[in-house]
């Protein structure tokens, strides 16, 4: 996620249209939403890591209740009485429920501005704009970005050892935290898969390095780290698909994952987003 991008772009949803004939153009939703995570943490006192959804719930008085057989992650509805009610999927992994759960609390930031009866922009469809504000609310809530910047750096270089460090810590998904490190640390990070002897990309964060390959030499870090899953290994890689025609030399390091997959990080890629689409 680029914040730069995101702050900069046009917002025409309507939640977006709301704030802005609330609070006009000065403070972007993105801005709005950042800022009301924080005012939401300090009011209930909520501290970390790991930053409960469940305590910011329950000093909210959102109830939160979890149910089996739902085709949603989490559901949030209003009672009669002005209840928020947070309905959370009773299969989905501790992690992926946390986000959830703080994804759903961030729809109450301006519900009710979006509800009002006199709001001109209220739908009652799905507006993807206000669930990917949403998304950035619940990463605020859970991951703080002066306390996650802080713990991050603290051991230094930025590896997948870092990374599994950060998910036990902060207590919510790899990609959660990866996409984190993305956002505020400016590193990449990749998930390879090996199928017949060839090395994919199947998840690559920041988006603009989707067309990513590796340069295999046989002695790059991601391929000495399908070796021995478990142990971090550091290399001077190379890669295609980023600069047209052109191959990159990064420091990298990797680690492998279970089923025939690995993860790596490649720091100090702020120089890369010159090459980048507008949408990365």
């Amino acid at each position: 996620m680029n914040t730069r991008n995101i702050n900069s772009k046009i917002w025409v949803g309507p939640l977006a249209r709301s704030l802005q004939d609330l609070y006009g153009y000065s403070r972007s939703p993105v801005t709005l939403f950042t800022d009301k995570a924080n005012e939401i943490r300090k009011l209930t006192g909520v501290a970390g890591p790991a930053f409960n959804p469940f305590c910011y719930a329950d000093k909210l008085g959102i109830v939160v209740e979890e149910k089996a057989g739902m085709a949603l992650d989490g559901v949030l509805r209003k009672t009669e009485s002005g209840r928020f009610v947070v309905w959370l999927n009773k299969r989905a992994s501790r992690r992926r429920k946390n986000f959830t759960l703080a994804h759903e609390i961030s729809h109450t930031f301006f519900y009710e501005i979006l509800h009002h009866r006199r709001n001109p922009h209220r739908i009652d469809g799905v507006d993807e704009e206000e669930e990917r504000l949403c998304d950035i609310g619940a990463t605020e809530l859970l991951m703080p970005a002066t306390n996650f910047r802080m713990d991050a750096a603290a051991a230094g270089d930025v590896t997948p050892e870092t990374l599994f460090n950060l998910i036990k810590a902060y207590d919510v998904s790899l990609e959660a935290v990866a996409s984190r490190l993305v956002q505020l640390l400016q590193v990449a990070y990749i998930i390879w898969e090996k199928s017949d002897g060839t090395i994919i990309p199947k998840q690559v964060r920041p988006y603009f390095m989707k067309r990513v390959l590796l340069c295999e030499t046989g002695r790059s870090s991601v391929e000495r780290a399908f070796t021995t899953p478990g142990k971090l290994f550091i290399g001077n890689d190379s890669f295609y698909g980023i600069k047209e025609k052109s191959r990159i030399r990064r420091r990298t390091s990797s680690m492998g994952l279970v089923g025939n997959r690995s993860i790596s990080i490649i720091p100090n890629i702020a120089d890369l987003y010159a090459y980048s689409s507008p949408d990365v």
